[in-house]
C-alpha cells in the first residue's frame, strides 16, 4: 500500500486554530491553500494522531502479551498414547508382526517380534483383537494403524542371519 504524501508544514500549526480562523487565513482572502473538506479531514487527523498512535501502541502491546503467556509447570501434561501394527512381509504374506505404544513421537512400549509363519489369518485377526484389547485396558488409546515394514527389515531374521554369519 503506497504511503500517503507528507502535508506541507503549516498544517499542524492550522489544525489548532478553529475552523473560521482557517477559512480566514488560508481560503481564498488568505493564501488559498485551503481545500474545503480535505482540509478538515487532515486538520483532525493530525490533531488525533498522538490519541490514535497511544492506542495503536496499546493495541500491539496487548497482542504480544497474549502471545507471550506462559504455560504452567506445576502439573505435568497427561500422557497421549497412541499404538500401531508394525507387520513385516509384503501385504499378500505377513511374515512378522509388532505392536508399538508412543507417547506423542516417544516409543515407550515395544513387544517382541513374532514370526507368524503356520499361522493363519484367523488365527492373526483374533491376535489383533486380543492385543486391541489389551492396550485399550493398559493404556487407554486404541491402535492407530498398521506400518507396513520390508520383509528384510525384520530384526529376528537379520539376528538369524548375523549368526549364521558369524559361524561361518
Amino acid at each position: 500500500m503506497p504511503r500517503p504524501l507528507p502535508y506541507p508544514q503549516k498544517c499542524p500549526k492550522c489544525a489548532t486554530l478553529t475552523h473560521e480562523q482557517r477559512v480566514e487565513q488560508h481560503g481564498p482572502r488568505g493564501d488559498g491553500c485551503y481545500q474545503g473538506k480535505p482540509c478538515i479531514e487532515r486538520c483532525s487527523r493530525i490533531r488525533r494522531r498522538d490519541r490514535d498512535l497511544a492506542a495503536q501502541r496499546y493495541r500491539r502491546r496487548s497482542k504480544q502479551a497474549q502471545r507471550l503467556e506462559v504455560p504452567r509447570l506445576d502439573e505435568p501434561a497427561p500422557p497421549q498414547y497412541h499404538a500401531q501394527f508394525v507387520r513385516y512381509g509384503p501385504r499378500s504374506a505377513v511374515h512378522a508382526v509388532q505392536v508399538q505404544v508412543y507417547d506423542g513421537k516417544e516409543l515407550v512400549h515395544e513387544s517382541d517380534v513374532q514370526h507368524t509363519k503356520g499361522k493363519g489369518d484367523g488365527r492373526l485377526a483374533q491376535w489383533r483383537e486380543q492385543v486391541r484389547a489389551l492396550i485399550e485396558e493398559k493404556f487407554g488409546c486404541s491402535v492407530d494403524g498398521v506400518v507396513q515394514m520390508p520383509r528384510e527389515l525384520c530384526p529376528l531374521c537379520r539376528e538369524e542371519n548375523e549368526n549364521t554369519k558369524a559361524n561361518r
